[in-house]
């Protein structure tokens, strides 16, 4: 192969990269592009009416805040129990973010177990009588403090649902109404099972809707 040969094949495979180079940074910036969509704020919710749209926007009343799972265990027991007032208190960990929680239209929170009452649970520790191992059972002091955060709603059909028997599930959604929040997915009659809440705020009409893979009804436990 002479020299010209040789130039002229180089120069090929060196248009061919550059080529190949232009091609793949095209295809990665179109890709890149494609991860997001931008829609113009005028028409980013087309069914809604202008006027009820910067009513959602600008008003807090409008807001639907959604909080994960509410667990009180044994940690979270011993830590938050004053042995002088035998009562107790999570504000200092519910403090940092209760700037998140105030203020909300509706605030809804996923409860973990029951509040059956001192000694009602199925598991207690003897220094307060509550318990949250594997049955978690919290005391009313818990119920008031999320009523005083702001909670309106608590979905609590889930696995900690029957961790106080019957007689506990029927305590605490006694519980929850006395401290001015609607327990949602918990029932007293098979009748019931399945029944939505409902919560007006802003204007606005919302369906809560909380249930588990399994129900039962079996008074007797």
């Amino acid at each position: 192969m002479n020299f010209k040969t040789f130039y002229i094949i180089l120069l090929f495979f060196c248009a061919a990269f550059v080529g190949a180079g232009f091609g793949f940074a095209k295809v990665y910036q179109q890709r890149q592009e494609g991860r997001s969509i931008t829609l113009p704020e005028a028409t980013a919710f087309p069914q809604v009416s202008e006027q009820i749209y910067q009513y959602l926007k600008n008003d807090n009343n409008g807001s639907l805040a959604l909080v994960g799972n509410i667990s009180f265990d044994d940690s979270i027991l011993l830590n938050s129990y004053d042995a002088t007032w035998k009562s107790f208190s999570c504000d200092d960990m519910l403090n940092p973010v209760s700037s998140y929680l105030s203020h909300q239209g509706c605030l809804v929170g996923s409860m973990n177990g029951t509040f059956a009452g001192e000694g009602k649970g199925r598991q207690n520790r003897s220094e307060f009588g509550y318990g949250g191992s594997k049955y978690y059972n919290a005391p009313d002091d818990f119920a008031n403090m999320l009523g005083d955060y702001g909670f309106d709603m608590l979905a609590m059909a889930n696995y900690h649902t029957y961790d106080s028997n019957y007689s506990g599930l029927c305590q605490t959604k006694k519980t929850v109404i006395q401290n001015g929040m609607v327990p949602v997915g918990i029932f007293e009659e098979e009748e019931d099972v399945c029944e939505y809440e409902t919560k007006d705020f802003g204007g606005i009409s919302a369906a809560v809707f909380s249930y588990t893979e399994a129900l039962k009804f079996k008074p007797g436990e």
